[in-house]
């Protein structure tokens, strides 16, 4: 079970518009994995944070940027104290594209910032932060076909989000989507 409570602010700037956002999440019988990734009980846990979004257009660029930082802690038992495992505390996003006629490309910077994989917080199980690049393309066909093309992780980032679990590496997709209007 959790109980959240969240205050945010918002507001319009000439180019765009920004929001902040503050949270507490409080949590009962959380259920997470311990370094075999076996099923552990976390009596309660505590998230906090504040994240702060931005989209603004500059040029002919539409920008879009997300940051937050959070605190994700065990509040009972023998770790009590101790940051949630596999969380990091700090993550952002920042999103550029542009429209050039039937064509829209982007890019995206993704990044989170480092996480411990057990519930001990053991130095020496500390998974290190990692940033990605990913691009994409799409150009309208006509009104109800689009093809759709990305690369993902393009600088071919090897990491890991749990200890010994590493995640793909670049990746080309090709779509061709059809939705009548």
């Amino acid at each position: 079970m959790s109980r959240s409570v969240e205050l945010g602010v918002a507001g319009r700037i000439e180019s765009g518009k920004w929001s902040v956002n503050a949270y507490q999440t409080n949590i009962t019988d959380l259920i997470g994995f311990d370094a075999s990734f076996n099923p552990v009980n976390i009596n309660t846990a505590r998230l906090t944070g504040v994240e702060g979004q931005m989209q603004a257009q500059l040029a002919d660029w539409d920008i879009a940027t997300t940051l937050t930082w959070q605190d994700p802690r065990q509040t009972s038992g023998a770790n009590s104290g101790k940051l949630l495992n596999r969380r990091a505390t700090e993550a952002m996003r920042v999103e550029i594209a542009r429209q050039f006629g039937e064509v829209r490309v982007a890019s995206s910077l993704y990044g989170e910032g480092r996480r411990y994989d057990d519930l001990a917080n053991t130095p020496s199980k500390r998974l290190g932060g990692y940033g990605l690049l990913d691009l994409r393309a799409e150009y309208r066909l006509d009104k109800a076909w689009l093809m759709q093309g990305r690369i993902d992780n393009l600088l071919d980032k090897q990491y890991e989000t749990a200890q010994h679990f590493n995640q793909a590496l670049r990746a080309v997709y090709v779509t061709l989507n059809y939705q009548p209007r």
